[in-house]
């Protein structure tokens, strides 16, 4: 097996190799949605009420936008809101007045289908072999937070146009993915992070060369983890080699999870409440690795500043790949799989708000390849 080695302790990864001076000459794309008009998801489709709405051209600077809500004015409801919605909206934007919000539905039938779908997604010119994402995420105050599973990042590989770029799964058109949910479950909420690869015909799921020194097993690429020894333990090799020092707890002002029970914490710890509220910082990076079926890929995570997640043993591109590919698209917003037992009397509905989103081809933090960390096989 293969086992990380940490020259240094993992807080001093957050320690600049590079001078912020020259973070322009990365700078591929930026968005605090200012300069946006007034903007929606979706419009009445013609042929009748209730039926899926129209998708609306999506708004300038970005490529392409998915809706399918449960409840909005395009579906006859219009005390409710469309999937995704751009404007200055009150207590919604964290820099100057305007934001990308996206709203959550919860309807009980068909027990399969998400609701609801609200994706942005934007597609770059070409490919590149790192990216370096960071963002601010709000969540309703008000919020119930009901059991739910809701898709929020991704960074990823097309090679679809328009609806394409929606369609993942093996007979899909994006790999490798790298992407972040929200779930809320009996263990309270989790920091899920979801990794698919390419070719997705025989290693969507990475399982030609299965992804080593992980916090916690991963099941169909995805991974529940908590917020206790998952982003303090990087490798599962019961070492805390990584110190929460910087994430707080919103309502207790504690470091995570000392406001949560037995490791446990729940969304209003993360997110907020009605009482107190406030923005989260999140960050991602993603590097290629470096040749088909090699297990040096790098994914990180970032929540205000705190590494939770690092791993750089993937292999994103497999053995049976034909070429290597690049990053070349990011989506905000995804699919929302809510607890079906809500009465559909109740409408259930909810938001969450995104602001100053910037995407960089390099790493603005730590090394592109770091030395902190030596890979040694082990018997």
């Amino acid at each position: 097996m293969y086992r990380f080695k940490f020259g240094l302790m993992a807080s001093s990864l957050l320690i600049s190799s590079v001078a912020w001076a020259n973070s322009s000459d990365w700078l591929l794309f930026s968005e605090d949605f200012e300069q946006q008009p007034d903007w929606v998801a979706g419009y009445p489709n013609p042929n009748g009420e209730g039926l899926r709405p129209h998708g609306n051209p999506a708004p300038p600077n970005w490529t392409v936008i998915r809706t399918d809500p449960a409840y909005a004015p395009s579906m006859g409801d219009a005390d409710r809101h469309e999937s995704i919605e751009i404007g200055a909206f009150a207590g919604k934007a964290r820099s100057g007045e305007r934001s990308v919000v996206f709203y959550r539905d919860a309807k009980s039938e068909p027990d399969w289908k998400w609701w609801s779908d609200g994706i942005l997604a934007k597609k770059f010119d070409q490919e590149y072999n790192e990216i370096y994402a960071e963002f601010y995420i709000k969540w309703a105050p008000d919020s119930a937070h009901p059991k739910a599973l809701s898709k929020l990042f991704r960074i990823l590989h097309t090679w679809g146009e328009g609806w394409e770029i929606f369609k993942g799964f093996r007979d899909g058109f994006n790999g490798p993915i790298a992407g972040w949910n929200y779930v809320h479950n009996n263990y309270g909420l989790r920091n899920t992070i979801w990794l698919r690869g390419y070719p997705p015909q025989s290693h969507y799921y990475l399982e030609s060369e299965p992804v080593k020194g992980l916090p916690r097993e991963i099941l169909s690429g995805d991974m529940s983890l908590n917020f206790d020894n998952n982003i303090t333990d990087l490798n599962q090799d019961r070492i805390t080699d990584n110190p929460n020092t910087k994430l707080m707890g919103m309502k207790s002002g504690l470091l995570i999870p000392q406001g949560g029970e037995q490791g446990m914490i729940h969304p209003t710890e993360f997110f907020g409440d009605e009482t107190i509220t406030g923005w989260r910082k999140m960050a991602f990076y993603v590097k290629m690795n470096s040749a088909q079926g090699v297990p040096d890929g790098h994914y990180e995570q970032w929540i205000d500043d705190q590494l939770v997640f690092a791993n750089y043993q993937i292999a994103w591109v497999g053995k049976d790949a034909e070429r290597m590919v690049g990053w070349n698209a990011i989506k905000l917003g995804g699919n929302d799989y809510i607890d079906k037992s809500l009465p559909d009397s109740l409408r259930y509905e909810d938001w969450y708000a995104m602001d100053d989103l910037v995407v960089m081809t390099a790493h603005p933090h730590t090394p592109s390849a770091p030395n902190q960390f030596s890979v040694t096989r082990q018997p």
